[in-house]
């Protein structure tokens, strides 16, 4: 840095010593006073221009005195230590005085700011950080830089402000240190199901529960999400929660979860035949009950003789020699329903015999029914849910399934899934057939 002087130049003139006749001897020296004025910083710094005058005299000298250096004026530039002295010698002998002005009047520059750790998640502090700034100073040197504890509030933008002060106590302009601070949890707004319950109110198969929440500042990152199966329940659930970017957690909430996925306990199912009447009993824990028949009332197929909470029905319109059937279908809060049967009168003759009722298979199964006199051909018809896929009418009183045929100008395929197959016996020619009652229906299920 350019160091200038501008300095007042004083003459300094010896002054002349007083008339006299006889002149008394001179044992003292001269005598120098100084004087400096400036604005003073510390360490014995001054932080602004500096005035240094010098004042000699010397009362006893008959003959005066002579000065060396004794500059009176201003320093105005910064300097790390200019020397001014004095000199003064008379007859009475030499004295001498010097000072060492220092002077820094520029403010320090700050050069940046550090964090005492990294961001504790996705560029975020959420919790308390201390920021320390550093500078330089070309002169007296930095004495000290802020070093602040950011603790909030949250800010997507946080900008806490530091300074640099020298030695000479100039402080810097502040300048500030951006930082992402969110101390604050989010909040949970609500549970929400991947899907409405069922009519009743109830779960009765899995379902993904699905916390939601809100967050101010660094918004939300996450929340959690349950994939529910159980245990049955009327009230309370899992807990869930959400995160911030910024790392926080919300407190745990429960979801409120009405789940039933469990049929209920239906045992015990009998029909007897008292007294001309059909007694039926049954054991359960369900709240409601349903009792159907089968044949039914008026000519129908079935009818629902009793709907209620009860264990046990008496039924009086039935006939002697004929076989009835009840089922009995319990239904619990959640719609779950247990079923089962009983039958009186009669048994009916088993026509389809393989393969069994229900049975699961891996290969083509082979159908087979007891034959029936008289008849000349069979239709057999094949169904995968409410759609027929085949149709066949053998002469023999059985049908090999192949993995793929053709029905209705379409290729099929005996895919995994379950399958229901019919029989009627046929009489007459393929030309002109009649058909028999229906044999019989059965399902299987292909893996």
């Amino acid at each position: 840095m350019t160091r200038a002087l501008a300095l007042a130049a004083l003459s300094v003139l010896t002054p002349l010593a007083p008339a006299a006749t006889a002149a008394a001897a001179d044992t003292t020296p001269p005598e120098i006073v100084l004087t400096v004025r400036g604005e003073r910083g510390g360490d014995g710094w001054f932080t602004g221009p500096v005035f240094v005058g010098w004042t000699v005299s010397d009362p006893d000298s008959p003959t005066g005195w002579t000065t060396e250096g004794c500059v009176t004026g201003t320093l105005s530039d910064d300097t790390k230590g200019t020397v001014r002295s004095c000199r003064a010698t008379s007859e009475g002998g030499e004295t001498a005085k010097s000072t060492t002005i220092r002077i820094d009047a520029t403010p320090p520059v700050v050069r940046g700011a550090r964090t005492d750790r990294a961001a504790d998640a996705g560029g975020w502090f959420n919790r308390p950080v201390t920021v320390t700034w550093s500078g330089e100073d070309a002169t007296s040197g930095v004495a000290s830089c802020t070093r602040a504890i950011y603790a909030g509030p949250d800010a997507a933008a946080a900008a806490p402000a530091g300074t640099c002060t020298d030695r000479a106590g100039n402080v810097s302009a502040p300048v500030r240190h951006a930082l992402r601070y969110d101390a604050t949890a989010p909040a949970v707004t609500g549970v929400s199901p991947s899907r409405p319950p069922a009519a009743t109110g109830w779960f009765t198969a899995p379902v993904e529960l699905v916390w939601s929440g809100a967050d101010a500042t660094s918004g939300v990152a996450a929340c959690t999400t349950v994939h529910y199966a159980g245990p049955d329940r009327e009230g309370g659930g899992p807990a869930g929660t959400c995160t911030d970017h910024a790392g926080n957690t919300a407190p745990p909430v429960a979801a409120e979860v009405r789940y039933d996925a469990t049929p209920p306990r239906l045992g015990d199912v009998r029909a007897r035949v008292r007294r001309g009447a059909a007694h039926v009993s049954w054991s359960t824990l369900a709240g409601q009950v349903r009792v159907s028949r089968a044949p039914g009332l008026g000519g129908r197929a079935s009818s629902v003789l009793y709907r209620g909470d009860g264990h046990r029905l008496v039924d009086r319109r039935i006939r002697r020699g004929r076989r009835y059937v009840y089922t009995v279908l319990a239904v619990d809060r959640a719609g779950n329903g247990s079923q089962a049967e009983a039958a009186i009168g009669p048994r009916r003759t088993a026509w389809l015999v393989a393969p069994r009722p229900g049975a699961r298979l891996t290969a083509p199964p082979v159908l087979r029914w007891r034959a029936v006199r008289e008849a000349r051909f069979y239709n057999v018809q094949l169904f995968r849910g409410r759609r027929k896929i085949l149709s066949r009418w053998p002469a023999r009183a059985r049908l090999a399934l192949t993995r793929t045929w053709r029905f209705g100008g379409r290729a099929q395929r005996l895919r995994p899934g379950r399958y229901r197959w019919y029989v009627w016996p046929g009489y007459g020619s393929r030309s002109a057939p009649r058909y028999g009652r229906l044999l019989g229906r059965r399902t299987f299920t292909v893996r």
